[in-house]
């Protein structure tokens, strides 16, 4: 993902605009040779196949979306984000996307940076159960770790991947990884950047749901894929009894369903 592990760290958020993050991927597939992939995304990742789908259609058989659905274009519209924060708690009755604002806040870096082990509690809790308090609402991310508030670590995480998170982002920093926030809540979504409204009904899709992840609820996915556009398209759903970073913790069994899917559908 653009701004995250070995990749270039661009600071503008207009670089991560679906057309340019769709270009990034079939530049990699040209490099690597590869005519037709399938593509595989989790959370921001659904957004980066999804646009995929939009721009470059012919160039993936099938895609499979983890925690997060296909992302339309619009998705985020282009209007000030606090009027789709409220819309969002109309509709569910609760914030889902406050912390976005805090991670499009110029000091976002370096407030994470100086309370970094209160960040990895929260993002790696044992129970995402805190999100509803500590993350969703706006304002209570920031609050959460001005404060240094920290909670047990999920059992899939070990002392080793802590330290490898630290000193990843000790060295890279997050204002390159915020900018898949700011580009949703600070940059008006250009027409030119809303190619299809769905993938071509061909490709095969599999979702992903985790039953207790806290932000990116499963039913927001079974709605997106009941949508009248998807009514052509072969569709595997499968929900894991796992939190938001279900395939760290339910690695095998992810793994074989993949398996299994993959096989259905290449020939």
């Amino acid at each position: 993902m653009l701004g995250y592990g070995g990749t270039d760290k661009p600071t503008d958020p207009s670089l991560y605009l679906s057309s340019g993050i769709s270009s990034d991927f079939v530049d990699i597939l040209d490099a690597e040779k590869v005519g037709l992939a399938v593509a595989i995304g989790h959370d921001w990742g659904a957004r980066a196949i999804s646009a995929l789908a939009q721009y470059h259609p012919e160039r993936i058989a099938a895609y499979a979306f983890f925690v997060l659905p296909y992302i339309a274009p619009g998705f985020i519209p282009a209007v000030d984000f606090k009027e789709t924060l409220a819309a969002t708690k109309k509709l569910l009755g609760f914030e889902l996307f406050g912390y976005w604002l805090f991670f499009s806040e110029e000091d976002a870096n370096d407030i994470i940076q100086k309370h970094i082990d209160s960040f990895i509690s929260i993002i790696y809790t044992h129970d995402t159960e805190i999100w509803k308090t500590h993350v969703s609402p706006t304002g209570t991310f920031k609050a959460a770790l001005l404060e240094d508030y920290t909670s047990p670590l999920a059992s899939y995480i070990t002392e080793e991947d802590k330290e490898v998170f630290r000193k990843t982002f000790a060295q890279n920093g997050f204002a390159a990884p915020t900018c898949w926030y700011k580009v949703m809540t600070t940059l008006q979504q250009p027409k030119e950047d809303e190619k299809r409204t769905y993938p071509p009904s061909s490709a095969p899709i599999f979702f992903a749901g985790a039953r207790k992840d806290a932000i990116c609820l499963p039913e927001n996915g079974y709605r997106t894929f009941a949508e009248e556009g998807f009514k052509d398209h072969k569709i595997t759903t499968h929900e894991y009894d796992a939190d938001h970073w279900l395939y760290l913790s339910h690695a095998d069994e992810i793994n074989a369903d993949l398996g299994t899917w993959l096989k259905s559908i290449v020939p």
